[in-house]
């Protein structure tokens, strides 16, 4: 059986950011399991929520245990103890109901022998003071009854370091980048009569396709501060008909894209230069099958990857499974037509000024580099500091340092989980084994902290010995 006992008033609280190291989680011998623990406080009082798993605790009919909570501070020159609970075996619990100890302990629960799971929930709380900013968390264990808790067997359950002083903050500055380069990618399902390689603006749904690449264009040949370095065309062509005549209208329909967008928009023949073509987009259809519910997709599947030329594919397929052929032929086949293309390109550097304004309407076009003095320049440490270097890294998330410092910043404002999931991707410098030994620290994990620290030391980090001075003055 599961028994509730729940101690004190139920107390609406807001949980605060807490570093805690568990030191153990038994008690009496490990008969007793301390679970589901959680130590909170809502400004008044500290709440401590747990469960004791009493499963594998054996108590004599005529005995009975006494279980206090206490909070002690990390030096232990303060304490508080929240509520007794007293575990009682079949005959003490009788003596307990007929007796005068209930004042001296009104939380009592019995020990089942039933063969069933026990458990008691246990919530209760104390007043709060400030030295309870770091604390240790102990379970005395009174086997006698004298209910004098220093002289009972204590077990440290946790520890908490409170809000500790932050590791000092690394802010790394970027190389001075070289070029700015971007790049776009698009894809357009142009329309061609059946075997020409002319391109008719008007055909079909050529004007809408024509329009998603001069707009693609557009977006970046307007823009004063980008120069257009080069763009490339890949045109596909469908597995249908003759792969001799499908070479010919991938490589022509591709070149008349080319044509198309020199002469709207002037480019020169090196901006043009890389054309090139797939005569049969078996890939495409290959990972159309891969997601799609069709029984047969692996037989067909199989039939692509083979070393079987082109043309008997295609028979093959359209022999072996003639029904879902004609459905890919009308539904899947249009979109293996395809001309893919991407636009390179390159940005010019920005001031200071400029970078402010460029900021609000286009952050993709800043570096790294001009990003880290923009938040430098409002403050690392402002939330507009913070924001800088957070887009910074999100713009550019390869970047080790746009990385790092995105990390540092939510360290700052005490956003731990985003710090490691930038600090994930930063690698394995001195400068990102500290980043990640700040973040051990702020979690309450000390010692990993440490060995960190000591590894960005050796790296050349002086930043290191500063937090590992702090390191020592919280360990117990």
């Amino acid at each position: 059986m599961k028994s509730k006992y729940i101690i004190g008033e139920i107390i609406l609280f807001c949980s605060l950011n807490t570093q805690v190291v568990l030191a153990q989680n038994t008690l009496v011998g490990r008969q007793v399991k301390v679970e589901n623990l959680t130590m909170t406080h809502n400004g008044n009082n500290f709440i401590l929520n747990m469960d004791m798993n009493l499963d594998s605790l054996k108590v004599k009919s005529n005995s009975f245990l006494v279980f206090t909570p206490y909070i002690e501070s990390y030096k232990g020159n303060d304490s508080s103890k929240f509520v007794p609970i007293m575990v009682d075996g079949r005959k003490q619990h009788i003596m307990y109901e007929r007796g005068n100890r209930k004042k001296r302990y009104p939380s009592v629960v019995e020990v089942k022998r039933n063969g069933k799971s026990q458990s008691i929930h246990y919530l209760a709380s104390v007043p709060y003071e400030t030295w309870m900013g770091s604390y240790k968390l102990n379970i005395a264990e009174d086997l006698c009854g004298c209910g004098n808790i220093l002289e009972q067997n204590s077990s440290t359950i946790l520890k908490y370091y409170g809000i500790l002083p932050l590791a000092p903050i690394l802010t790394i500055k970027p190389d001075v980048g070289g070029k700015k380069e971007r790049s776009i990618e698009g894809r357009a399902f142009l329309d061609f009569p059946v075997n020409k390689i002319t391109i008719y603006p008007d055909y079909r749904k050529n004007p809408t396709e024509l329009s998603k690449i001069i707009e693609t264009i557009n977006v970046v040949n307007k823009d004063r501060n980008v120069s257009i370095e080069s763009i490339s065309i890949h045109g596909y062509a469908s597995p249908e008909g003759s792969y001799k005549n499908n070479v010919r209208l991938a490589e022509g329909r591709a070149l008349a894209l080319k044509n198309y967008v020199k002469r709207l928009f002037h480019f020169s023949d090196n901006q043009l230069s890389d054309v090139k073509s797939t005569p049969e987009d078996w890939d495409g259809l290959k990972n159309y099958l891969i997601n799609s519910s069709y029984s047969e997709k692996q037989d067909i599947i199989k039939i692509i990857n083979s070393n079987e030329l082109p043309d008997m594919k295609e028979s093959e397929i359209k022999k072996e499974f003639p029904q879902l052929y004609s459905v890919l032929l009308k539904n899947i086949y249009p979109g293996l037509r395809h001309s893919d293309y991407i636009i390179k390109y390159t940005i010019r550097p920005f001031s200071l000024e400029e970078s402010k304004s460029i900021y609000k309407t286009n952050p993709g076009n800043l570096s790294v580099e001009e990003m880290y003095k923009l938040a430098k320049d409002v403050g690392f440490e402002t939330k507009e500091g913070r924001d800088i270097l957070e887009m910074a890294a999100r713009l550019n998330p390869n970047n080790v340092v746009a990385n790092l410092n995105a990390a540092q910043a939510a360290l700052r404002h005490n956003d731990i989980e985003s710090a490691d999931a930038f600090a994930d991707k930063s690698g394995n410098s001195p400068e990102s084994l500290y980043t990640k030994g700040a973040i051990k620290m702020a979690k309450g994990d000390l010692n990993t902290a440490a060995i960190l620290f000591e590894q960005a030391k050796n790296g050349g980090i002086v930043e290191a010995d500063k937090a590992l001075d702090i390191i020592n003055q919280y360990k117990y």
